[in-house]
This record gives structure tokens, sequence and C-alpha cells, in this order.
């Protein structure tokens, strides 16, 4: 775990140095990896910076699900993103290639800023935020998932892949209802899939990144495995039925 202050009342500025250091941490940390298995391997190692965007309204959990992720804690409450603000994390995605993951975090007033477009710069995939415990945040999705649209692409064209994660799924006991409104966003509004999620109880926090993951790599550095796959995840999606702590939870995705 990261020896990084958590302190919500350090500066802006003081926070990024901080992060900063964190980041030439975990470089060293994967240079020593590198140099340690290089006579494991005869392929080159690959490196990938991955500039990933969480998006949605205000108070969906996004800074949470950011820092459960790279930090692997949680806390009750977090001061508003201003603009943006952004983790990063070092991922060891198989022998040859490395991922260095840059995870923005879009405040959610910030959707008409004049300067989100710039945030938005160099994305290679994004996550739009729901919470959903609170419905009216369902309806800011596809709004978000336009503004992603039209302010990024990919170099040939296409849209980036991009998941609907629906957040604080331990704030309610039976989401059939949800769940059946979030399918038909995701199937209508080009979403790659839909995922419960719960960054106070860890839940598929680490199979979304997953998910998200794997389908830039093959985008960005495999491009032959996938040159028909993004289309046909967009066709159908099913639901996968997870139990986490003896309680049933579902991460929907389509198929990929």
């Amino acid at each position: 775990s990261s020896g990084v202050s958590e302190d919500p009342l350090l500066p802006v500025y003081e926070q990024r140095k901080l992060f900063e250091l964190d980041l030439m941490k975990s470089m060293l940390e994967e240079s020593n990896i590198n140099r340690a298995s290089f006579s494991k391997s005869s392929l080159p190692t690959r490196t990938k910076v991955c500039k990933i965007l969480f998006i949605g309204s205000s108070s969906t959990g996004k800074t949470s699900i950011i820092r459960r992720y790279v930090k692997k804690t949680f806390a009750p409450s977090y001061r508003a993103t201003i603009g943006a603000d952004f983790l990063a994390k070092v991922v060891k995605w198989n022998e040859n290639i490395t991922l260095r993951l840059q995870l923005w975090d879009i405040a959610g007033q910030d959707r008409f800023s004049l300067l989100s477009r710039s945030f938005y710069k160099d994305a290679v995939g994004a996550f739009v935020v729901s919470d959903i415990s609170r419905p009216e945040t369902l309806d800011a999705v596809v709004a978000w998932k336009e503004e992603l649209d039209t302010k990024v692409q990919r170099p040939d064209g296409t849209t980036l892949p991009c998941f609907l994660l629906a957040n604080k799924c331990d704030l309610i006991e039976d989401s059939s209802h949800q769940s059946k409104q979030h399918a038909k966003v995701c199937q209508q509004h080009g979403f790659q899939g839909w995922i419960q999620t719960s960054a106070k109880e860890d839940i598929n926090i680490n199979d979304a990144m997953t998910l998200l993951l794997k389908m830039i790599v093959e985008h960005e550095m495999d491009p032959s495995s996938s040159s028909n796959r993004d289309k046909e995840n967009q066709l159908e999606c099913d639901s996968i039925t997870l139990e986490v702590n003896d309680r049933k939870k579902k991460a929907s995705g389509c198929k990929c």
C-alpha cells in the first residue's frame, strides 16, 4: 500500500506533489521488476500509458472508486473534486506488457466547463458512474456519455470503450428494477456493459478495471485480435452473478 497522505485538508498542489512522488516510486519498483525478469523472457517489455476517465454526477463515488482501486482504502467522505484530479498505478498486465495507468477523476459539475475538453484529451477508456441508490444520477448518464463521445475519440474515429458503473450497490437490497433500467441505458447508448460496484465494500472494482483494460490492450497493443470485437461487444448484454460476502451482486457486461 502507498504511504501517500490521505489528509483531505492538504492543499491541492501539495497532494499533487505527493501523487507524483508516489508515481515515481511505482516506476522505480517496476523498473526493478523488469530488470529481475529480463533473463526470463526473450521478448521486449512494452509499456503503455493509459489515461482513463471517471465521469458522472457529483457524489456518485468516482473518487472513492479510484482510491479503492489504487490505494485499497475507503473513507466515508472526500473533499469535492474541483476541476479534475488523478491517481497513478502501474499494472503488470502480463510478462511482456506493463500498463501505466492515469485515472482521472473529473468533477461532476464540470460537464459543461470550457476546460473539460483538455481533461478528456488522450484518454483511451472511460467509466461513467451513477449512484444506484439515486435514480436521478442515471438520468444524467446519457448526457455524460454523449459528452464523452463528442470530446474524445480513438485515432480511427471510433468511440472510446466505456462501461457504466452502478456504484453504491451496498445501499440497496433489491436491485431488479434498477438492473432493467441500467441494462436499457447500456444497450441504447453504446456502453460496452454495466457493472454494479461498491467502493465501500470493494465489490467488482478490480473486475471492472480488468474488463476495460482488456479492451484497451487488445485495441491499442494487439489490434488484430479485436478488429471486429468492439462492434460485437455492443450487440447483447449478459448478466454474471457474483457471490460477495454471502450476498449476490451482479456484474453486468457485454460479451467480450
